[in-house]
C-alpha cells in the first residue's frame, strides 16, 4: 500500500495533463483527434515532471532486479544505488523505434 501511495505525485500528473488536453482538443479544430493528442500530451507531461520536478522515494524494482541487486558483485560488494545507463538520445531513440 506504501509503495501505491508512493506514486499519486505522478499519477495526478498524469491524470489531470490528460484531463486538460482532452478538454482543449474536444472544444477546439483536433476534435478528431482528441483522445491520441491527450495522451501524448500526458505522456510528454508527466515525463517531464519525473526528470525535472519530482522523484519517488524508492525506486521500483522487479524480482529479478532485487535478486540481481542483492547479490555482490566482482569486488564483493552489492548494488547500493540504481544509476540509469542509458543517454537522453539513445532513450528517444529507442521509444522512436518502439512506436513504429
Amino acid at each position: 500500500m506504501k509503495q501505491a501511495l508512493e506514486v499519486w505525485p505522478a499519477a495526478l500528473v498524469s491524470g489531470a495533463s490528460f484531463a486538460i488536453m482532452q478538454y482543449v482538443a474536444s472544444s477546439s479544430a483536433i476534435y478528431l483527434t482528441t483522445d491520441v493528442v491527450s495522451g501524448v500530451f500526458s505522456v510528454i507531461c508527466t515525463a517531464l515532471f519525473l526528470r525535472f520536478v519530482w522523484h519517488p522515494n524508492t525506486r521500483f524494482l522487479l524480482r529479478s532486479e532485487r535478486e540481481a541487486a542483492a547479490k555482490p558483485d566482482a569486488t564483493g560488494t552489492t548494488a547500493a544505488e540504481w544509476k540509469y545507463k542509458y543517454k537522453l538520445g539513445e532513450t528517444i531513440h529507442a521509444g522512436c523505434r518502439g512506436s513504429s
